[in-house]
């Protein structure tokens, strides 16, 4: 067998060990009935080998379990197999982490069930470092949202705008961001059109950031960013074009109390 036709079969064997085992975590991830899956790991990552080795924590589990199938089911002994560890979020934070670090590579996780630590440990990025989250408010709610109570209304709910400085001065803009599933995204050049921001290309109105800074949008242009602010993207545009918003802040964070 020639070398290029040993790096094919290589290759779709990897594909397709990390197909069935993405399918063995969304059926844990769905399965109502058990505990909540918080994150599945296929560590010590050799695909060339009969054994797997799958990392499973939950949101809740009490006890540490672990077992051994074959990933084709149905009672098949046919290779390769998996071997399952699984146990809460709480008992693999309390332990050693290392073991499960070499050659891993995350198939699933839910951020609202893992502490910063675990994804930090685990190289999950869900934001860019520096994004600022908030809440885009019309033009008419300024006045209205300089009173306490309705800042502390609004900041009750889930941010649905993100932004992010594309550098340091005042006078660079900022890239918007949306939440898409479980990662803060660039809004792309051709759909920032679709959000109340823009107006029609007249953008108005403000962005209330959760630090209770309140920000008045100037205007928006489109255009390509430093590679310095790039590099922190979770995606990149294909084309490089970004829309670029920039504010005027019309007041300052909310001083801690001392």
């Amino acid at each position: 067998m020639s070398n290029l036709t040993q790096l094919e079969l290589g290759a779709g064997r990897e594909a397709r060990i990390k197909g069935l085992l993405e399918d063995l975590a969304l059926a844990r991830a769905y399965d109502d009935s058990g505990p909540r899956l918080a994150l599945a790991v296929w560590y010590d990552k050799f695909p060339g080998q009969d054994e797997q080795h799958l990392l499973e924590l939950f949101a809740s589990f009490g006890r540490t379990a672990s077992e051994r199938y074959s990933l084709w089911g149905g009672g098949s002994e046919r290779p390769p197999f998996v071997n399952v560890l699984a146990m809460d979020v709480e008992t693999f934070m309390s332990g050693q982490t290392s073991p499960y670090l070499s050659q891993a590579e995350v198939l699933y996780f839910d951020k609202n069930l893992l502490p910063a630590q675990v994804l930090e440990v685990f190289q999950i990025r869900t934001e860019p470092p520096g994004l600022c989250k908030g809440w885009y408010m019309w033009p008419h709610e300024e006045e209205e949202l300089k009173s306490v109570p309705a800042l502390r209304g609004r900041r009750g709910t889930k941010p649905s705008v993100g932004l992010l400085k594309i550098g340091k001065s005042e006078d660079t803009g900022w890239i918007p961001h949306v939440e898409v599933g479980q990662k803060w995204l660039p809004v792309a050049a051709d759909d920032v059109i679709g959000y109340s921001y823009y107006n029609d290309g007249s953008p108005s109105g403000y962005f209330l950031f959760e630090d209770a800074s309140l920000h008045e949008i100037l205007k928006i242009d489109f255009g390509g960013i430093p590679e310095e602010c790039a590099i922190k993207l979770l995606e990149r545009a294909r084309d490089g074009r970004y829309p670029r918003v920039y504010l005027r802040t019309v007041q300052q964070p909310e001083q801690p109390a001392a």
